[in-house]
C-alpha cells in the first residue's frame, strides 16, 4: 500500500486549498458621520458607523437593507401592474362579450325580420331604415321615363366661337410708360422683403450658435460635476515576515477608532496607510486602481468594491466569528493581503504609471493627503485574519488574480514538482507530497 501514498499526496497537493475564497478575513470602515459626498448636508455615502459591527448600522448592513426595501418596492409595483393588467383584461373581455351578445341579438332580429311576409317586411323597412341589410325584392324602382326633364328640349345649342378684342393688347389699355414705375415698385418691395428675411435668418443663426455654445459649456460643467468624486483602491500582499504584526495592528485599529466621525475615520485611514507604508519592504504583491465617478455613482462603486473584497473570505473574524483554524504544512508561513479603499469628494493626485514599492507608497500618500471633510468613506479589508489560517502564494494568486508580483525573480506562486508532478507553493522550497527539493 505504500506505493499508493505518493500519488495520492501528489494529487491532493496539486489542488489549490481554497481556489475560490480564503477562510478568514476582517474589515473595518465607515462613511464619516455628518459628512457628505458633495456640497449638500447629511450624506448617505459610507456607513454611519464602522463596518466591524460597532454601535449603529454598518455600511454593508444599510446597503443590504436598502436593497431589500428596493426589491420590496419593485415587487409591489410589479403586483400593482399585474393587478391593473388583469383588470384591463377583464374589462376587455367584458366588452367583447357585450359586443358578441349585441351581434347575436342583431342577427336574431334580422332573421326574424327576414322571416316576415313581404308586405310586412316592406313596412318594417320603411319604418326602420337600415334594419334590413338589403331592400325587399318586392320593391319596384321608379319609372325615370315618367319624370319630367330638367331642361328645355327645344333650346338650340350652338358651338362656341372665338371673340376678337378691339385694339392692340395691353398697350392700348395701359401704355408702356405706366408699366415701368409699377415694375420698379415691385422690385423695391421684393428687395426689402428679401433683406428683411436675410436679417431675420442671420439673427436666428446667431441665437442658435449662442445657444449651442451655452449647451456645450453646460455639458462640460456637467461632465466635470459627474467626475467630481473619486474612489481609490490599493491592495498589497505582505509575506510571512510582517504577516502577524499587520494582522494584529489592523484588528486593534478596528476596535480603537470611532469611525462614525470624520476625524476618527481620517485618523484610522492615516494610521492604516502608515502601517502599510512601514511594512512596504515585505510587500510581495501589489495593485492599485482609481475611479472618477459622480456623486450618485460613488456610493454604489464603493459598495461594489467592498463587497468584492469581502467575498474573498468566508468568516469575518473582526465581527466575532468563533471559527477555529489549524495551519497546514503545504501553506507555509503564509501571506496576508490588505486592501485600502477610500472615497473622496475631490479628485486625487494621479496614480503612478508603473507598479513597484515606491509607486505604492506614493499611491498611499496621495490617498490620505485629504482633509477630514474630503475623506468621506473608508474600507480596510484584509485576509486571512486568523493566526492559524495561512494563505500561501499559490492560494493568493488564485484568490487575488489581479495582484501582480513586485519581484519577478522571487520564489513565489505555482511550482510543479519534477519528481512526482505535484504542484505546490514555490516559497516552501520542497514538495510537501514527496519531499523532493
Amino acid at each position: 500500500m505504500r506505493w499508493m501514498v505518493v500519488p495520492i499526496l501528489a494529487l491532493l497537493a496539486s489542488i489549490p486549498a481554497t481556489g475560490v475564497a480564503q477562510l478568514s478575513g476582517g474589515s473595518f470602515g465607515g462613511g464619516g458621520g455628518g459628512s457628505s459626498f458633495g456640497s449638500g448636508g447629511g450624506s448617505s455615502f459610507g456607513s454611519g458607523s464602522s463596518s466591524y459591527g460597532g454601535g449603529g448600522e454598518s455600511f454593508s448592513d444599510r446597503m443590504a437593507r436598502e436593497r431589500r426595501e428596493r426589491e420590496a418596492r419593485q415587487r409591489a409595483e410589479r403586483e400593482a401592474r399585474e393587478a391593473r393588467r388583469r383588470a384591463e383584461e377583464a374589462a376587455r373581455r367584458a366588452e367583447e362579450e357585450r359586443q358578441r351578445l349585441a351581434e347575436l341579438q342583431r342577427q336574431r332580429e334580422l332573421a326574424e325580420d327576414r322571416a316576415l311576409p313581404p308586405a310586412q317586411r316592406a313596412r318594417v323597412a320603411r319604418r326602420f331604415p337600415g334594419r334590413l341589410e338589403r331592400p325587399d325584392r318586392t320593391w319596384v324602382a321608379p319609372d325615370h321615363q315618367q319624370v319630367a326633364p330638367t331642361w328645355d328640349p327645344n333650346v338650340r345649342v350652338e358651338p362656341a366661337r372665338a371673340i376678337e378684342l378691339e385694339g392692340n393688347g395691353w398697350q392700348h389699355s395701359y401704355g408702356w410708360h405706366a408699366a415701368i414705375p409699377a415694375g420698379l415698385a415691385t422690385m423695391l418691395a421684393c428687395y426689402g422683403l428679401l433683406s428683411l428675411i436675410a436679417r431675420r435668418r442671420r439673427l436666428v443663426m446667431e441665437r442658435v450658435a449662442m445657444r449651442r455654445g451655452l449647451e456645450q459649456a453646460l455639458v462640460g460643467q456637467g461632465r466635470a460635476r459627474r467626475a467630481s468624486c473619486e474612489i481609490r483602491r490599493i491592495s498589497l500582499g505582505f509575506d510571512w515576515s510582517q504577516r502577524q504584526a499587520i494582522q494584529r495592528a489592523l484588528a486593534a485599529m478596528a476596535q480603537r477608532f470611532d469611525l462614525r466621525t470624520a476625524q476618527g475615520m481620517h485618523a484610522a485611514a492615516t494610521e492604516a496607510a502608515e502601517l502599510l507604508m512601514g511594512a512596504m519592504e515585505s510587500a510581495r504583491y501589489g495593485a492599485f486602481q482609481t475611479f472618477g465617478v459622480s456623486q450618485q455613482q460613488a456610493e454604489r462603486k464603493l459598495y461594489d468594491l467592498a463587497q468584492d473584497l469581502k467575498a474573498r473570505y468566508r468568516h469575518d473574524m473582526v465581527r466575532g466569528s468563533g471559527r477555529t483554524f489549524s495551519a497546514e504544512a503545504d501553506e507555509g508561513e503564509g501571506l496576508v493581503v490588505v486592501s485600502f479603499v477610500v472615497g473622496a469628494t475631490r479628485r486625487l493626485a494621479p496614480l503612478p504609471d508603473h507598479l513597484d514599492r515606491a509607486a505604492l507608497v506614493r499611491a498611499l500618500q496621495s490617498a490620505v493627503r485629504l482633509s477630514p471633510a474630503d475623506l468621506v468613506a473608508l474600507e480596510v479589508v484584509w485576509s486571512p485574519a486568523a493566526e492559524d489560517d495561512r494563505m500561501s502564494s499559490l492560494e493568493l494568486e488564485a484568490v487575488y488574480p489581479e495582484l501582480l508580483r513586485l519581484d519577478g525573480d522571487a520564489p513565489l506562486g505555482r511550482k510543479p514538482c519534477g519528481h512526482c508532478g505535484a504542484v505546490f507553493a514555490a516559497e516552501l522550497g520542497r514538495c510537501p507530497a514527496c519531499g523532493a527539493g
